[in-house]
């Protein structure tokens, strides 16, 4: 949540710039070349007004206050509203999605993956040294095998780590779950 310091010149200036917008963009019928002119002449006026706008603007993102899960948050090092909003999301991503580096980086192509790992013959050696995201597996495996005696569907697996404080990716959990199926530690 952002909010801004109450501006009366911005809030005056961006309700011209809206009415006027409105304005412009309802339909128009045949009208005489100089009515044309004019709305044409406002609408110019109107653009330049809206870049006023975004310059205004700047420095009013800048100062306020930003509030992330209910708490006032300040970043560091910004210098444009973009800066802000850069950390402010990293910071929301990574503290609601605590366990997402656990996954880091994605096969390019899973199609190709998940062929691989299902059609490999030789599975004694299959990832037994470099478990790739050996924590996620490791995580995944538990879950599964405590599921009171019912194993769960794949689709139940994939929502509850798509899901807080996780994130992963539907692919990331499917090939997990296949390489744990195929090295035999689940059934």
């Amino acid at each position: 949540l952002l909010i801004l310091e109450q501006n009366k010149t911005f809030d005056s200036e961006f309700n011209i710039w809206l009415r006027t917008d409105k304005f412009s963009e309802t339909p128009r019928s045949s009208q005489s070349p100089e009515r044309e002119r004019i709305i044409q002449e406002i609408i110019g006026i109107n653009n330049t007004r809206r870049d006023r706008l975004k310059t205004f603007l700047e420095p009013l993102i800048l100062e306020s206050r930003v509030y992330i899960g209910g708490k006032q948050w300040k970043g560091s090092l910004i210098k444009k509203p973009k800066d802000l909003y850069d950390q402010a999301a990293n910071y929301l991503i990574e503290n609601t999605y605590n366990k997402l580096q656990l996954i880091r980086g994605t096969v390019e192509d899973f199609d190709k993956e998940l062929h691989l790992i299902l059609t490999e013959s030789d599975t004694s050696g299959l990832y037994k040294d470099n478990i790739p995201h050996a924590q996620a597996t490791d995580i995944i495996k538990i879950f599964i095998l405590t599921q009171q005696g019912k194993a769960p569907l794949l689709a139940d697996v994939v929502d509850r780590f798509e899901r807080k404080p996780y994130g992963w990716k539907d692919q990331d959990i499917v090939l997990i779950v296949a390489r744990l199926v195929i090295r035999g530690d689940l059934e």
